[in-house]
């Protein structure tokens, strides 16, 4: 599953998804995942989402999306 975006929002989805077993991949247009929150708790986050699988993609566009079942 590809979550677009990884504020708080994007993050909670992320993680509840994985813990139904869900293979996820977080995709952020900027350099870290949470940017409105202090930089070390983004840095922690990152470290615990990819130690626990889910994939992190940080600095990512999108220009096409396509659903496939």
């Amino acid at each position: 599953m590809a979550i677009l975006g990884s504020g708080a929002v994007g993050v909670e989805f992320a993680s509840c998804f994985h813990r139904f077993g869900t293979k996820v991949t977080v995709f952020e247009l900027l350099p870290r995942i949470v940017p409105a929150e202090d930089e070390e708790v983004s840095k922690e986050l990152e470290r615990l989402f990819r130690k626990s699988g889910i994939r992190i993609e940080t600095g990512a566009r999108t220009e096409n999306f396509q659903k496939t079942i």
